[in-house]
């Protein structure tokens, strides 16, 4: 893509993690050049790698690390594959009259009146009818309502940007957890590694822990914007 047409969702969820990727490893491995560098050169290999770690990102949703650590966070809320649930246990909630069950509470602005309401807007627009009570496959209604929302300026889209923009910065914390360390090893003595060692791992959580709060507001928001977007005539909307 051409740095002209970069937006603001390229330069926060690509452009700036993988430009602090390719700054560690310049720095690491090749401090020595570090003056001959171009700002030009930082930009297109930082968008690149960028593109990299979103794309190895997405691709870490099933990873066992991710699914463990959101598992302690979420409880029942998160599937064998360590994805986030709550649209799905939202809805459930919301047909049975249960507002208890693990991690709800997170999603609990959304009133079960309007939870219920974007349901029966998704039905519509998907087959022209709706069905009486919780709908039997919550999946495809999920999956619908994100390709609706997608590409809206929308505080949906907003949080989903943070959400991988965290994501990202958090895979460079973990890289950058074993890479780092283990390069100053040889040149700086224990305590100094354990330092480093500390510092890495609490920014780590920091990153993780913001990840987990934007993926909640984006869960809230996902019923939020539908209630309103589904109301709104094509020819009327903005921001498509």
């Amino acid at each position: 893509m051409p740095v002209s047409n970069l937006n603001l969702y390229d330069v926060l969820v690509d452009l700036i993690p993988g430009t602090f990727a390719v700054g560690i490893g310049v720095l690491l491995f090749g401090p020595g050049n570090l003056t001959t560098i171009s700002g030009l050169f930082l930009l297109v290999a930082g968008y690149v790698a960028g593109r990299i770690l979103h794309a190895i990102g997405s691709l870490l949703r099933p990873a066992k690390l991710i699914a463990a650590v959101l598992a302690v966070i979420y409880g029942d809320d998160v599937d064998g594959k360590g994805k986030v649930r709550f649209v799905r246990s939202r809805i459930k909630a919301a047909f049975e009259g249960n507002n208890d069950d693990s991690g709800l509470e997170r999603a609990g602005s959304v009133d079960d009146e309007v939870v219920i309401e974007v349901v029966a807007k998704l039905e519509k627009r998907m087959s022209g009818t709706q069905t009486e009570g919780k709908p039997d496959d919550i999946e495809p209604l999920r999956r619908f309502g994100e390709a609706f929302l997608y590409g809206r300026n929308t505080l949906y889209r907003k949080y989903e940007m943070l959400t991988t923009f965290y994501r990202s910065l958090w895979l460079v914390s973990v890289l950058s957890l074993f890479v780092v360390p283990a390069y100053y090893s040889v040149q700086v003595g224990s305590v100094a590694v354990f330092a480093i060692v500390a510092v890495l791992l609490l920014l780590n959580l920091l990153l993780l822990r913001q990840h987990v709060k934007f993926t909640d507001k984006k869960s809230q928001a996902f019923f939020n914007d539908l209630h309103i977007e589904l109301d709104v005539p094509d020819q009327n909307r903005t921001g498509s």
